[in-house]
């Protein structure tokens, strides 16, 4: 997406006390996340999506890098995040920093999150932005969340909007079990494409 003004940086901690920036994934296409541990839907969705989508990717999943950026890094430990995102995958990168880095991280992703207390003393749950951003391996914005919105992709980026946001920067298309999957997606994959890239990328090619 050209003329982005946002989304352009991101420097925070991994799960594994190492400081990580997105250029660090340059090479692989990014899937990044916002969310938190104790999210009770979203964001396990999100994560089990994207982990399915990379597994029907086959040997090409190991060229798509998801990132979980917790919004909650008062109970969201290094250990924490770490045992979360394992559990999705060996090699999902969880980042984490203090309340003000979260802070700065989300409002230069236009991520909204709010606490939101429960119902006994000290407990709360997190309303946030339900969406995945997608980069390209130059680390270029291609899918932000609200192109998957315009699609009606909702709440949460599904599989087949991660494979067609990843699919689209490896040059899979030409493949029948891309086409295939793809074809049932067709209208709403042109809907992003529009926005996206300035045009459908499946034009003159047939499933088989």
């Amino acid at each position: 997406v050209t003329g982005t003004t946002y989304g352009r940086a991101l420097e925070l901690t991994g799960h594994d006390g190492k400081p990580r920036t997105l250029a660090d994934f340059r090479g692989k296409v990014v899937v990044l996340f916002f969310g938190y541990t104790q999210c009770p839907d979203v964001c396990p969705t999100t994560l089990a999506e994207l982990a399915a989508a990379r597994k029907l990717m086959g040997a090409d999943g190991a060229r798509v890098q998801g990132v979980f950026v917790t919004l909650d890094p008062e109970r969201d430990l290094p250990a924490v995040v770490k045992a979360y995102v394992a559990s999705f995958g060996d090699d999902l990168v969880a980042l984490r920093g203090s309340p003000d880095e979260i802070k700065a991280a989300a409002r230069q992703f236009k991520i909204f999150y709010n606490k939101v207390p429960g119902k006994t003393e000290g407990s709360y749950t997190v309303d946030h932005t339900a969406g995945s951003y997608v980069f390209d391996s130059q680390g270029r914005i291609r899918i932000p969340p609200e192109l998957a919105q315009l699609a009606g992709l909702q709440p949460h980026v599904t599989k087949e909007a991660m494979l067609i946001g990843v699919g689209s920067h490896m040059e899979l298309w030409d493949r029948p079990r891309w086409q295939a999957y793809l074809a049932s997606k067709q209208s709403r994959y042109d809907e992003i494409a529009e926005a996206a890239f300035g045009g459908p990328r499946l034009e003159n090619k047939s499933a088989t």
